[in-house]
């Protein structure tokens, strides 16, 4: 059964979104609720067996009204598709105004149907004395049917009363409710709604219990499953490649992938990756004019410099390291300054990529003497002190932290990439220092007016890694508005492919021109491959935490359709050995996030733990002492303020147009008193100033410096907290950063009990996930030296 042609989609959507019954809606719901909507009606209109929608829009609010939705519109297809009912036998029509007017206990008694007793021209009767003309809608269903989905049909009624009124399906509609079913499938959330035609599997509810999966899906293969709609959001996206291969072969699936932002690896065939624009009326032209903001530093450098620098690029890609753990250093070189002396970056730069084989290292290490030597951050000449944005690195945090120092004498703001840039004024100048970083610049492209935007780059570092930059960013943008399979489904399009296609080879043949004017001046005589540009191995290590836990899941899932049930015999960089099945539960270490995922996503050089093995030997006396200490850097802020004042040009004023709320008389006497941390630790006293002071120092430990303060006077009741919350995730092997929002509720309903925090619901959630991930950070890991495969 598929949707036939009787409305236009626009009428659907309207009745759909008037059907609603959601309030609190995003600003931008209508909008969204519309382009996903179309999208999944031109599959529906298809023949294709399967697609992937990913979404750049994230706002928790509308996931309810998203869903409430989709299953109207979903409904709204199928009731479109039938033909009028005929031969009325065994029909009944169901009286919505006496249930909704019964109390529970006639609830229980009655059956709030009339049943069909026979027609006379055009006249249906049914009992209790109605009579319905047959040139008009009425929702009709099996009579032994009716008793068992009352609630269901009740909540369609708001629905049908859309039709109704309209007269837009001027025939009665016979409904088989066990047949044609949609089935929606989510990791975490709850549809509390279940309408008619329409089942829910929530995975979570069977997590880590194989037996009961089962049971749930032997159960579901009874149903008649026509379509499949699969709900994923940022790190909710674990739905396991069992599940979905249940349903392949029956039923077609339609994937919607929410994001935070616009992101991808790559377009698979299955896929339509929506870009920014399709969700806001703009024009995707703007990646353009981004382009034109780059800005190269021609500092002094050698050829050899040049050379070794294209060489170690080619040597990293041989080498095929993890990128999430090693990624080509070409963020790390650039962000080498002379505040700290060349044995400091040297020192740095061994721990940093302590895996390394000797010949990278050394080769390696050569680099950072020259860009050293470089100092490009030191001359380059900026006529603003806008806000710099800098890269971000769970893995290089130190790198990043110094470069943020250094900085902070320049600049008025220092942020880093995944930081809102909103609360900035329209004409702050942005000077951006991660010119390669291309999620990031193909937002940012959006999300500020670019004639106050500077991307800089030293020249050799541009020439030398990726002179077709400017040309990658746009072809991110125009893989996205043609890729996949947008031209099969065949929805109309303002943008005008022939023109990308010529601005894009215009584009590509100016920078090779650009190339060939630096080899000559530079008498460099290496030829350039231009097949080598960046690849998913350069995407992934700017990926979000969001966006890396899918790109892991993915592979997962991916990985354990194809190999099926295997073990694996893993030894480890300290020579133990593991017998590991390849469904079991793992966290793993990627990008500096722990996630969990299953052993069928290991790789040599990857870290990683078995959740059973975490659980059982969690010491929850240790972690509970570490999460009631502060840092040195949480304790020492006055001090550190204090410094940064002496050389900043105004960091009060700066401060305030982040939201700071003292006065410059409290600012002068609390806040730049670097003896009030020795005498009495204290903090500021609202949270936002707090918040904002620990952006400007870079003080990692935000929430659970303020919750040991808050507590400081008895801190029993906090530390009683913590290992409640210690046991629980214990209980239900639920560590890492991707854990469900039913855990994450019941970290911040301990949490909440713990009355000195005095918590606000939002505050109370940031808690909750910043004690998750410092329990999870305290985990050990072990390093895959060698994995083979053996025999069950």
């Amino acid at each position: 059964m598929e949707p036939g042609n009787k409305l236009t989609y626009e009428e659907l959507h309207a009745l759909a979104f008037n059907a609603l019954s959601y309030k609190g809606f995003s600003n931008n719901s209508n909008k969204l609720l519309h382009v996903i909507g179309k999208w999944y009606y031109s599959f529906l209109m298809s023949e294709i067996p399967a697609m992937t929608l990913r979404v750049p829009s994230y706002d928790k609010r509308d996931n309810g009204p998203l869903l409430a939705y989709l299953r109207l519109l979903d409904l709204l297809t199928k009731i479109t598709s039938f033909s009028p009912a005929v031969g009325h036998d065994g029909l009944a029509i169901f009286s919505i105004r006496e249930y909704r007017a019964a109390d529970n206990h006639h609830k229980k008694i009655k059956t709030f149907r009339s049943r069909f007793q026979g027609s006379r021209g055009r006249t249906l009767y049914f009992e209790d004395g109605i009579s319905v003309s047959d040139d008009r809608f009425l929702p009709m269903f099996l009579s032994e049917q009716i008793n068992n989905h009352r609630e269901p049909i009740s909540r369609a009624f708001a629905l049908f009363r859309q039709i109704a009124r309209r007269n837009l399906i001027p025939h009665p509609v016979a409904f088989d409710l066990n047949r044609e079913i949609t089935l929606m499938i989510t990791e975490a959330l709850a549809v509390p709604d279940k309408p008619i035609l329409f089942e829910h599997l929530r995975t979570a509810d069977f997590e880590n219990d194989y037996r009961r999966r089962n049971e749930v899906l032997d159960a579901l293969q009874e149903r008649d499953i026509k379509r499949t709609v699969i709900y994923k959001y940022p790190y909710h996206g674990n739905i396991s490649s069992v599940v979905q291969n249940d349903f392949s072969d029956r039923a077609r699936m339609f994937t919607i992938t929410m994001q935070s932002r616009f992101c991808y690896k790559e377009i698979e065939p299955q896929d339509v990756q929506l870009t920014p624009e399709e969700l806001t009326d703009t024009s995707p032209d703007l990646i353009f004019e981004l382009l034109n903001r780059y800005r190269l530093f021609y500092g002094t450098s050698s050829p050899s410099m040049f050379m070794s620098l294209k060489q170690l690029k080619e040597d990293w890609q041989t080498a095929q390291l993890n990128p999430f753990i090693a990624p080509f250093p070409i963020k790390w070189f650039m962000g080498i300054h002379k505040k700290e002396p060349l044995s400091f970056w040297n020192s740095l730069f061994k721990r940093d990529y302590a895996g390394l084989n000797q010949k990278l290292t050394t080769d390696s290490l050569k680099l950072v003497e020259e860009f050293y030597e470089l100092d490009w951050l030191g001359k380059l000449t900026v006529d603003t002190r806008g806000v710099a944005i800098i890269p971000r690195s769970n893995i290089f945090k130190e790198l990043c932290n110094s470069l943020q120092k250094f900085l902070q004498f320049r600049f008025d703001h220092v942020v880093f990439v995944d930081q809102d840039l909103s609360v900035f004024s329209e004409t702050t100048t942005f000077c951006v220092f991660d010119p390669f970083n291309i999620p990031f610049l193909s937002n940012l492209s959006l999300a500020r007016p670019l004639v106050k935007l500077m991307v800089f780059c030293p020249e050799v570092a541009y020439y030398a890694y990726q002179p077709y930059i400017k040309y990658m960013l746009a072809k991110y943008r125009y893989q996205a508005l043609f890729g996949g399979l947008r031209e099969k489904l065949c929805i109309k399009s303002k943008i005008d492919r022939p023109s990308w296609d010529n601005r894009l080879n215009l584009l590509f043949n100016e920078q090779r021109k650009e190339v060939n004017i630096y080899r000559n001046r530079n008498a460099h005589s290496v030829v350039e491959d231009d097949s080598v540009l960046i690849t998913e191995y350069d995407l992934v290590s700017d990926f979000s935490g969001a966006e890396t836990i899918e790109h892991v899941l993915d592979k997962d899932s991916k990985l354990r359709a194809e190999m099926g049930a295997q073990e694996f015999l893993i030894v480890t960089s300290d020579a133990k050995s593991v017998r590991i099945r390849s469904e079991t539960p793992i966290l793993v270490r990627e990008n500096g996030y722990l996630i969990r995922a299953t052993a069928a996503t290991l790789t040599v050089g990857m870290r990683f733990a078995i959740v059973s093995e975490v659980a059982r030997k969690i010491r929850a006396d240790l972690i509970v002492d570490r999460l009631l200490s502060i840092s040195d850097n949480a304790k020492r802020w006055c001090e550190n303020l204090h410094k940064l004042n002496l050389v900043h040009f105004n960091l009060y004023r700066a401060l305030c147009a982040e939201g700071l709320s003292v006065s410059q008389n409290q600012f002068n006497a609390v806040y730049l008193s670097p003896t009030n941390n020795q005498k009495d630790f204290h903090l500021p006293r609202s949270k936002n100033d707090w918040d904002i002071v620990c952006r400007c120092l870079n003080i990692e430990d935000v929430q659970h410096t303020w919750m040991v303060h808050k507590c400081r006077k008895d801190l029993n009741n906090l530390k009683r907290a913590y290992a409640a919350i210690i046991a629980l995730l214990a209980e239900n092997s639920c560590l890492g950063i991707n854990v469900t929002d039913d855990v994450i509720d019941q970290v911040g309903g301990i949490l909440e009990s713990v009355k000195e925090l005095d918590l606000s619901v939002d505050d109370r959630r940031l808690n909750a996930i910043a004690v998750i991930s410092e329990i999870s950070r305290r985990i050990e890991l072990d390093e895959v030296a060698d994995i083979k495969q053996t025999e069950i």
